[in-house]
Order: C-alpha cells, then sequence, then structure tokens
C-alpha cells in the first residue's frame, strides 16, 4: 500500500483582491524530503506556505497534509507541521520557555526537552520576556518551536532571516 505524500498541493490558486498571487499551483512532497521555495518578493511563497498550514483558505484547488484536507479542517491538518512563520508577532508579555511550551502544547509528538535544548544551543535566554529580546532571538525562538512540534512536516518561512549567519551553521 502506498504511503500519503507529506504534502499535496493540486491546482491551488489564490489572489488578493485582483492581485493574482498562485494560479494552479501543484506539488507533492513525500515523507522524508526536503524542499525549499526559491523565488523573487511577492512570487507567492509564502502564500503557498500559508495556504499548506492552513492560514489561508485558496480561492481554488486543495491541500492535503498527511492525509489530512488542510482546507476543510486545518486544526487537524496543523497536528502534523512544526510551523515558522515569517512574521515574528509573539506575546511580549511571555518569556521564550513560556511561548515554547504553548505553541507545542496542541501537538501529539511535542518534544518539550528538545525545545528547551534548542533554545539552550540557540543561546536563547529562557526567562526574559520576548518583547525585550532582539528580532533574531524571536526568530530563533520560532524555529526551535517549530522542530520541537515533532511535526513530520515543518514549514520554515524566511527561517534564517535576522539569524547570524555563524549561527545558522550551527543548526
Amino acid at each position: 500500500m502506498p504511503q500519503e505524500p507529506a504534502v499535496l498541493v493540486d491546482h491551488v490558486s489564490h489572489a488578493f483582491g485582483h492581485q493574482q498571487v498562485l494560479q494552479g499551483v501543484s506539488l507533492r512532497i513525500e515523507q522524508g524530503e526536503i524542499v525549499g521555495l526559491i523565488g523573487p518578493n511577492g512570487a507567492g511563497k509564502s502564500t503557498l506556505l500559508r495556504s499548506m498550514v492552513g492560514i489561508i483558505r485558496p480561492d481554488q484547488g486543495s491541500v492535503r497534509v498527511c492525509g489530512t484536507d488542510a482546507v476543510r479542517d486545518s486544526l487537524a491538518a496543523r497536528r502534523h507541521i512544526g510551523y515558522a512563520p515569517s512574521e515574528t508577532a509573539l506575546y511580549h508579555q511571555m518569556t521564550s520557555e513560556q511561548l515554547l511550551a504553548f505553541a507545542i502544547a496542541f501537538h501529539p509528538h511535542a518534544d518539550h526537552a528538545l525545545g528547551l535544548s534548542l533554545l539552550d544551543t540557540l543561546g536563547v535566554p529562557r526567562t526574559k520576556r520576548l518583547g525585550k529580546l532582539s528580532h533574531g532571538m524571536k526568530r530563533k525562538i520560532v524555529l526551535a518551536q517549530a522542530i520541537a512540534s515533532g511535526g513530520p512536516v515543518i514549514v520554515l518561512d524566511e527561517p534564517t532571516e535576522g539569524i547570524q549567519p555563524n549561527i545558522v551553521l550551527d543548526i
């Protein structure tokens, strides 16, 4: 019996008003594959990723994550995904340790100890409030929570933006 693909995007289209961003995009990612999206700003990379994680509903087409329809049941699909968005709009009163626990709480295979270890490896202070941290530190927290979610699919949107190059090599 063939295994479900990790991600199946089938003829997805999406427009913001009159601006067509995605048109008939299809993509199949098998379990264990690593895929990178490369293109100019405004090409639709983030829109496609947001469609995959159920944040944006495509105007047409379908998205399945580990066999779950991400359009009809985005919450169930998100349980399969560790997601690091390009924006770092976080709860500024929380500490990095609190945000990690909050962000991975609904993931059935989350590894809190791994998340804490990643925070330490990346040099993120565990008890400092997020509002006091630099943009780069916030990016590291988002990256750590995506990996620690334990999901079979990890979606990283601009994962190294704002992080020093020598740290990127350590990850």
